[in-house]
């Protein structure tokens, strides 16, 4: 282990580095580094992990592995077994192309197989369309034949009945046409006296239908009168402030009158949709507000006024 050792070493120190480099590159203990380069086997591990760790420095020293094993192997008095790797390294590495082909080959047996399923799927789908496609096509052969026979029964009975018409439409023709000379005879016989009275007749009804009209539509008009004027709203608001005791009354769009009495500082408040009639027995007594603007008094001490707004 002593000439290893020194290899290693020596590469070592040409290569410029140092051990714990080389462990932090190789991940081997510093130890088990120090005890290969110096051949202390009290301090190396067991055979198998020493062969290991002897076969990575080589690699990463870049040194002919097969050269350090050899001495390896001599200084331990082991026979070198890298005669007997060879093969099985060989058999390694022809193994893989079998299983690459053996591989390949099940890959294409799987396409061929999955191929050929469709295939048939796909003919076996084109007969089931064929017999349905004939299936439906044999009922409709039959239907047109049945159509075919069926109408010689129908067109006899068609032209039968259209026979019977154009006979009864003929009776019909002449009967209107004997009828209407009877008519022309008996207008002819008839007196002028008559037919003026029928004519007096006619005109009466026309008259009469007339003013049932008129009287249709002279009252929707008085509907719509009706609907179109609708009083307009016009919101008045009065404020009354008492300055002394006093009375009034007042209407509220043409309604009951009401009255009410205050006393000095006090104040009433008039709301309506369209007017306000006002009767004060003391002109001078209140001040008024008109829907926000101050009118002030409206009249003079101990005299009565009315007021209507607007």
């Amino acid at each position: 282990m002593e000439v290893t050792g020194k290899i290693f070493k020596e590469n070592r120190i040409k290569a410029k580095l140092t051990i714990d480099e080389v462990s932090l590159a190789t991940k081997i203990n510093v130890k088990v580094l120090n005890a290969i380069e110096e051949g202390n086997k009290e301090n190396l591990p067991a055979f198998t992990f020493l062969r290991g760790f002897v076969r990575t420095y080589a690699k990463f020293l870049k040194l002919d592995e097969e050269s350090i094993m050899n001495t390896f192997y001599e200084e331990f008095g082991e026979k070198t077994p890298q005669k007997l790797n060879k093969p099985e390294n060989s058999q390694d590495d022809e193994n893989p192309n079998v299983l690459i082909h053996s591989k390949s080959l099940t890959s294409k047996y799987v396409a061929v197989t999955g191929i050929v399923v469709l295939i048939l799927l796909i003919l076996f789908v084109r007969q089931v369309v064929n017999k349905y496609e004939k299936e439906a096509e044999i009922p409709t052969a039959e239907d047109i034949r049945e159509l075919v026979e069926q109408p010689d029964v129908k067109e006899n009975e068609i032209v039968k009945v259209e026979e019977h018409k154009t006979e009864k439409t003929e009776t019909v023709v002449l009967e209107k046409k004997e009828i209407s000379a009877a008519k022309k005879d008996t207008i002819i016989d008839a007196t002028p006296i008559k037919e003026d009275n029928k004519k007096i007749e006619i005109v009466k009804q026309e008259v009469k239908i007339e003013p049932n009209k008129r009287e249709v539509s002279t009252e929707k008009p008085v509907q719509v009168e009706k609907k179109v004027k609708p009083k307009k709203e016009d919101p008045q608001e009065i404020i009354i402030e008492a300055l002394d005791n006093t009375q009034f009354t007042f209407k509220i769009d043409d309604k009951d009158k009401k009255s009410i009495s205050l006393k000095a500082t006090e104040i009433h408040v008039i709301k309506a949709n369209f007017s306000i009639d006002l009767n004060l027995v003391d002109g001078g007594a209140v001040n008024l507000i008109h829907n926000g603007k101050r009118k002030g008094v409206p009249g003079d001490l101990g005299r009565a006024i009315s007021l209507k707004f607007p």
